[in-house]
């Protein structure tokens, strides 16, 4: 991709830009997330088992799409690039006292897998913070909350900056793509994420790391709500 860029780049006709790629947040959807914010800036997290899910790829995710512009400086049709099919499914799940647990999944997590998962790893009474995934809201998954008991805290939609988890993500796709990595083979992506988990625990601490992303999810509340529902840093 660099090597198609400096090409167009270089030419006295065509011109390649990038323009970042982010949702913009709907009224009503700023207003959930205000409306989140402002219900749980008090609450204690300390009981708290945070999840999410991520699907690995041979190279890292952005959020920019290339676009050409012609001499006269009209853009042309976005071109995005395909995706590439080696793929690996994990999830992860962030407790409040600061324990990290990351699972390699065999196939795409459907809500018969992600209860079990919760059954085996969630201790009965525990509040769960998740996404509305639709792996998440299934009867099977409705059923097994109540059965043991857990308070189900539903983040609002487009809001992953409210989730620590995803900055966990982020922490441990800096090992997995280091130096711009590419994965041409699923195997050899495995390997990587797991030696990347690794080196996090190692180098960043096995709980201090993590303690610190639950820590400040009052702050991440008082963000929102100051900000107006809009994107936080986090």
């Amino acid at each position: 991709m660099s090597t198609v860029y400096k090409v167009l780049k270089a030419s006295s006709k065509i011109a390649c830009k990038t323009r970042i790629l982010q949702h913009v947040l709907k009224t009503h959807e700023r207003r959930a997330r205000v409306k989140f914010g402002k219900r749980y800036q008090n609450f204690e997290w300390d009981n708290t088992v945070f999840t999410d899910e991520k699907r690995w790829r041979a190279v890292r995710p952005t959020n920019r799409k290339a676009f050409y512009l012609t001499a006269r400086g009209r853009p042309t049709k976005p071109s995005i690039w395909k995706k590439s099919k080696v793929r690996l499914d994990a999830m992860m799940f962030l407790r409040g006292d600061g324990d990290c647990q990351l699972f390699i999944l065999d196939r795409r997590l459907h809500g018969v897998d992600y209860i079990q998962y919760i059954r085996n790893h969630v201790e009965r009474g525990s509040t769960l913070y998740q996404d509305n995934g639709s792996s998440h809201t299934t009867p099977e998954c409705r059923q097994g909350f109540r059965d043991l008991g857990l308070e189900v805290l539903a983040a609002p939609t487009y809001s992953a900056d409210l989730n620590p988890v995803e900055n966990a993500w982020a922490r441990l796709a800096d090992y997995v793509y280091e130096k711009d990595k590419v994965y041409y083979d699923v195997d050899k992506l495995l390997a990587a994420v797991e030696k990347g988990w690794r080196r996090m625990l190692a180098e960043e601490g096995r709980t201090e790391f993590f303690w610190k992303l639950v820590k400040s999810m009052p702050k991440r509340m008082k963000e929102v709500i100051r900000r107006r529902g809009l994107k936080t840093k986090y």
